[in-house]
């Protein structure tokens, strides 16, 4: 059984550091298209249920329902998403709540995943973004990747990460911020240009 621990462990560190090269790469050959965000959300979640279902966490859903679609590598964002889920799974409470959530307005999308854990001290909030760093208080087993994965992938696409304060609410919310098509295409009507 130990073998077996850091056997899936190493193996999934390597695919973390694998995810971390492609993100940061300045590699162009990286297919990018039309990103549906509530698809991605759809299909990391279906895969992350078994964990969800082991710690009794009720892993959900919530969209206003409009079209959140950005331009970038379905591939990545389903990684961005996916360690952003992952996190909520690890550090949330046994028979707590994890919820991917998507809001649009006029200027773009944010894709939040929230849960209702122990939380995350203020002087910790912009050094879970370093590679590698781990809280003293971390009890689960990890490699210190997850949110600097995610990071390099927001800023790959222009996007933005943040950790949002609930005051006296226990949990995090990471917060990731896109322009969306929709979005790009206005603000290129509004200066009289057109996008391809």
């Amino acid at each position: 059984r130990e073998v077996e621990r850091r056997a899936t462990h190493s193996a999934h560190l390597i695919e973390q550091l694998l995810t971390l090269a492609r993100a940061e790469s300045g590699d162009d050959s990286l297919p990018v298209t039309d990103v549906d965000l509530a698809h991605v959300a759809q299909q990391v979640i279906e895969r992350r249920l078994p964990d969800a279902i082991a710690r009794r966490i009720d892993l959900g859903f919530e969209s206003d329902g409009k079209v959140c679609v950005i331009v970038a590598n379905d591939v990545l964002v389903g990684e961005l998403l996916g360690n952003l889920v992952d996190n909520g799974l690890r550090y949330g409470r046994d028979g707590g709540h994890v919820t991917v959530v998507l809001e649009s307005d006029e200027g773009g999308v944010t894709l939040a995943v929230s849960d209702d854990g122990a939380g995350l001290p203020i002087e910790q909030r912009e050094q879970v973004f370093r590679r590698f760093w781990r809280s003293d208080a971390a009890s689960t087993e990890g490699a210190g990747l997850g949110l600097a994965i995610v990071k390099e992938i927001a800023e790959r696409y222009r996007g933005t990460v943040a950790i949002v304060s609930r005051p006296d609410v226990d949990g995090t919310r990471v917060e990731v911020r896109f322009t969306t098509v929709a979005a790009a295409n206005a603000a290129a009507s509004s200066k009289g240009e057109r996008t391809a």
